[in-house]
């Protein structure tokens, strides 16, 4: 007979494999609309089914997402944040446009320094910050590739069939991976997704969350984040 350890990583397997695969369904239907549009002649019934298994397949996993924000948290962590996030938002514009340059930079910094022990967290998770970091650099390089391509006449349909694509297939390929390995290290599928969405989330907010500093309780970094040394990222105890 199966241990409850045993039951809960297959369920969170069984969970993590419908998440991608309904990811990879959405990123394929997508695919195919470029490639009818640039090449023509499937009809209206090939058009049509298109655009439904788009739809189906969108809402599906946007319903699946957005439950699994729920139940992670991660909903909850980011209204948390939000009124504290646009007040520091409209501070740093406001010191730039009164300072310019000079005035944002002091304000990032002054923020990094604020929450340097809160960044410290992001270091437990070195497969994560892998992957959130490599991601934006792929696609970065891939963006400008396409950029350079785009204006050559010989080679712009592989700048808009294909290339705009790579970056989403590769980037799901590796997220799937990490999430099985991270499951069978013992991770909850709902755990992992939690830092995978919230480090990118809480970097952004630090790079401007200077009010952290404050002591009231909508905008210190001690009721947002918890005390010093708390793991912020990590699935809240219930």
């Amino acid at each position: 007979m199966n241990t409850m350890s045993e039951r809960d990583c297959a369920s969170d397997e069984s969970w993590c494999n419908r998440f991608c695969l309904l990811l990879l369904g959405v990123e394929l239907v997508i695919f195919l609309r470029v490639w009818e549009f640039l090449l023509g002649g499937w009809g209206n019934n090939g058009e049509l089914l298109l655009s439904l298994a788009t739809f189906l397949l969108s809402v599906s996993w946007l319903v699946m997402l957005l439950y699994i924000n729920i139940a992670n948290k991660v909903l909850f962590f980011f209204f948390r944040i939000l009124i504290s996030g646009i007040v520091n938002l409209v501070g740093f514009y406001a010191i730039f446009h009164f300072l310019g340059v000079a005035g944002a930079v002091i304000w990032v910094l002054g923020a990094l320094l604020v929450n340097r022990s809160r960044l410290k967290i992001f270091f437990a998770y070195p497969n994560y910050i892998g992957y959130v970091v490599g991601g934006y650099v792929f696609s970065f390089m891939v963006n400008w590739l396409i950029g350079l391509l785009g204006t050559d006449p010989y080679s712009w349909w592989i700048a808009v069939g294909i290339l705009p694509f790579l970056p989403s297939f590769v980037l799901l390929i590796w997220l799937w991976n990490l999430l099985t390995q991270e499951i069978h290290q013992g991770r909850s599928f709902f755990d992992a997704m939690r830092i995978l969405e919230l480090m990118p989330m809480t970097f952004g907010y630090f790079l401007i969350g200077v009010l952290t500093i404050v002591p009231i309780k909508l905008f210190s970094g001690e009721s947002l984040f918890g005390e010093e040394g708390h793991d912020y990222l990590a699935m809240p105890q219930e």
